[in-house]
Parts: C-alpha cells; structure tokens; sequence
C-alpha cells in the first residue's frame, strides 16, 4: 500500500512515535517560509482531460454502488445522491490529477466505511515530502523534531525549528482548515472521529503532502515552546523583524520513518512483544497487528507466541495483564478469535450466525494456561477491523477495564474490500464487500466502543517518551512499583 493511502486489512497505522525532549527557550512568535528543494512540480504529472476525469469519476459512482454491500448504512440513498452531484460538479473547474484524486478520495470516504477508499497509482507520487515531523492531539498540531534550516551553516541567525514548536498554519491555511479537507477524504466506520484524528496525526506529513499535491513551498507560522506557555508579540512588533525565510531539506518518502528504529521484541516480530514489569505482577502483551494470520508462517509464529507467553505469564504468577492493541488496524479474525480463547473463561461464539465464515460462527473454547487475574486492554482510534471485533467482545464479556480512547472500529464493518483500477487516472478504489457482525448486543453501528478511563497523550508525554496509558494503569492497580523492565521473553521462542 502507498504510505499516502494507508490500505486496510481483509477485515481492517501505530501511533506517531518520535520523539525529543523539550527544551526551555525563549519564546517568540515567527512567521516563516519554509521552501523545500524538490523535484518540478510539472516534470512528473499527468495530463488529464476533463472528459477523463468524468469518465473516472462515473466509473467510480457505479463501482459504490454496484459492490458496496452496506453503502446506505450510514447515509440515505438520496443524501448520497446529493453528494455525488456535488462532487461531480467541481469537475466543471480545472482540476490538478491531485484535486481530482482528492474528490474521489472523497467520494470513497463519504459512505463511512473504513474498508472503502482510493489509492494514487505509483506514477504520480513524489519524493518531496513536508518536511516536519508532527503529532496532532485533535486540537492542535506540533513539531516533535528538530528542523535545522539547509542555510544555517551560512547563516548563523537562521533558527531550528525546535521539537515542541505549535505549528499554527501552513502555506496560508490554518490548521483547522487543513484538517477539516483532510477528514473529508479518510473512511472511518459511522465517521467515527477518534479513528480520523489518529490517522491525521499518524500520517499528516504524508498526507498534507499528497492532498497539497506536493508544493514545493511551504510557508509554515508556528510558536515555539517554553515552560508549556505560550506568548504573543507585543503590539509594537515590527512583522519585517520577525519574519524570515527558511530553506528545508526535502525528505524523501523512503527515509520519512513514522517511529523510532524498532527494539527487539520477545517474539522476533516488531507487532508481537512481551514485557515484564520490575518489582510488580504486571506484563504487557503487545498485538499491534492481526495480520499474520494470512500467512502461515507468521500464523504458526503468531500461535506459538500466544501460547509460550500465556505459559510464561501462569508460571510467573502474574495478576495483572495489559494486552496492548492500539494501532491494531485488523487482519484475520482467526487471529483475534485465538487470543479472546485465553482471556475468556467460558464458551463463546465470535461471529453471529449470519456471517459466512467458517468456524467462528461455531462455539468455542477457553484455552488452556487462560489469564485469570486482572485485565486491562489498551485501545486507540487506530484500532480496525478485526480489531474491533476483539474489543467487542471483550467488552461484551466484560473482560478487561478499557483504558485509552475510544475505538476506530466497532462489532460491525463491512470488510472484504474488492479492488478496482479506473480506466484513465488508474487511480486504485477498493470497495468493502462484505458485511461482518460480532456475537455481541447492545452495540450501535458506527460507534467506537467506550473506554473505562479515557487517557490522551499530550505533547509533553510525546517529548518526553512518557506512557500516560502505562500511568494510568499503575494507578488503578495501586502498583507503586518501578516500571523498569524486568527482561523480554526467552530467544528460544524465535528458534
């Protein structure tokens, strides 16, 4: 999948993880031009007539409405008649193959489903990326890097954008502004908002670049940080004193790495980990991902792993139990189903009967070595899909105490996405194709599942790598105790 247009598994990206310490300065209010070298915004585009565009366009309406199995579950059929004449509209405008691909983006994305949008085919991205590292908390968005200025050598007076920094507008829209256009080209099951702030602030670099149609200029007004404060210019400023011109290094799609360099993790693979917890009976169990279950290797890996750490977790008399599935965006429900089978103490059925999926619809089985003390489950808007479903049924159950936001995805989505090339932009439309209820009630289509205690990480916790999930949790098991990790699970698992 393109890093611009994150795909979705067959029934479904982890949060922004970089980070640097805040440091105290001074604080000053800076409009900036940030103009970043890049390649001509000419050289690789595509030229489109307006014929083409509508002709894609329709293409696309029939493909919604010819394959979508839930396409007026959370829109009336007249409402989406009415959007699609809007949309069709702008067409009489010339239009870049960007504004093009950002209203068939937004026609993907208007019926709210996770598992429908539209992928740019590979000849028409380009390696200059916004050259900020961010993170956006749902209000605000902020620089968690340092960005040294290309010319700083030459010039001395030139500043680093500095980790920490309120980035205020960019290119002469502001913030707010640019995050609206963004939602309204991002599917999220019933528009469920924390599923869409998760994904802006995971991808917003890639994002803003692609929707912007790669400028090669960006004028960015930001504030830098100082003791969590922030001040205004006094009235007598003079603008010509403060505003100054800045030259980036563009960053290239490649080298633009969302996270920190992954440590090594218990079981070999960077979605599945273990940890222990000095001086207390608390573990982690870390499931960023479902989607091993397609590939039998990583399945048997995936199987083996669950057990050999259930068996670690009984024999080191663990009460307390994190499982940890925030950025989960899905994968295979077998995957799931098998780590519900060593939290719950009962027989269950995961899927209701009127899903066509083997097995899961049948009765299953606690297993053995099952977690039997306290549990607390991890839960972001990044969670999708089949990840959805396993919190659906955890909370169905009543488990585990949910701790962190409320969920992308819920006990339905459509899932099963079928892929379909346009004929003149080739612009990539997956429709979800399918219709996949958990054995829960009392759930509301379209709806996260709520959380127990609602945790937020604040741009202080993201500079300084601080787990606000990770505090809660201690406070509500009253564990005192020192959060070093005791060790990561035996190599011999990877053998």
């Amino acid at each position: 999948m393109a890093d611009e247009s994150p795909g979705r598994p067959l029934l479904g990206i982890p949060p922004f993880d970089v980070v640097n310490m805040m440091k105290s300065i001074s604080i000053f209010l800076f409009f900036l031009t940030l103009t970043q070298l890049a390649v001509s915004s000419e050289k690789n585009r595509k030229s489109f007539t307006q014929t083409d565009y509508l002709a894609d366009f329709d293409q696309c309406v029939g493909l919604l409405k010819d394959n979508h199995t839930n396409l007026y579950v959370y829109r009336t059929e007249e409402d989406f008649a009415k959007r699609v004449e809007t949309l069709r509209t702008r067409i009489s405008e010339p239009l870049t193959v960007y504004e093009f691909y950002n209203l068939i983006s937004e026609l993907c994305a208007y019926p709210q489903c996770y598992h429908t949008f539209a992928q740019i085919n590979d000849g028409l991205r380009k390696d200059n990326v916004f050259p900020i590292k961010t993170y956006y908390d749902g209000e605000k968005l902020w620089a968690v890097s340092d960005q040294t200025p290309v010319s700083k050598a030459a010039d001395p007076d030139q500043m680093t954008i500095l980790a920490g920094s309120e980035i205020s507008s960019i290119n002469g829209r502001s913030i707010p502004e640019i995050v609206d256009g963004l939602a309204e080209t991002i599917g999220a099951d019933g528009g469920i908002s924390t599923h869409i702030t998760r994904e802006i602030d995971h991808y917003f670099p890639l994002l803003y670049s692609l929707r912007s149609g790669y400028p090669c200029k960006y004028e960015i007004t930001y504030l830098e940080p100082h003791n969590h404060r922030r001040e205004q210019l006094p009235e007598n400023s003079v603008a010509s004193e403060v505003v100054k011109q800045r030259v980036l290094r563009s960053i290239p799609r490649r080298d633009f790495n969302r996270k920190k360099a992954e440590k090594e993790t218990s079981s070999g693979n960077p979605a599945l980990d273990l940890i222990f917890y000095q001086d207390s009976s608390l573990a982690r169990l870390k499931i960023r991902s479902f989607m091993n279950g397609y590939i039998d290797d990583e399945r048997e890996l995936y199987d083996n792993f669950l057990k050999c750490s259930f068996e670690k977790i009984r024999s080191k008399r663990i009460d307390n139990l994190i499982i940890d599935i925030r950025g989960n965006g899905g994968g295979d429900p077998f995957s799931s189903a098998e780590l519900l089978g060593y939290l719950i103490d009962k027989p269950y059925v995961y899927f209701d009967p009127s899903v066509s999926y083997p097995h899961l619809k049948e009765e299953g089985n606690p297993k053995e070595n099952r977690f039997e003390g306290s549990l607390f489950l991890w839960v972001d808007g990044l969670i999708g899909s089949s990840s959805g479903h396993f919190a659906s049924l955890v909370k169905y159950h009543d488990l585990a105490t949910f701790i962190g936001e409320a969920t992308g995805s819920t006990f339905f989505c459509s899932g099963n996405p079928q892929s379909f090339d346009l004929d003149h932009t080739k612009f990539r439309i997956y429709v979800g194709n399918g219709a996949f209820y958990t054995a829960v009630e009392g759930f509301e289509k379209g709806k996260g599942i709520p959380v127990d205690y609602e945790v937020k990480q604040s741009i202080e916790d993201v500079l300084e790598n601080r787990d606000s999930f990770l505090e809660a949790t201690l406070k509500l098991i009253n564990n005192n105790g020192s959060t070093k990790l005791l060790g990561q699970f035996p190599d011999t698992l990877r053998q």
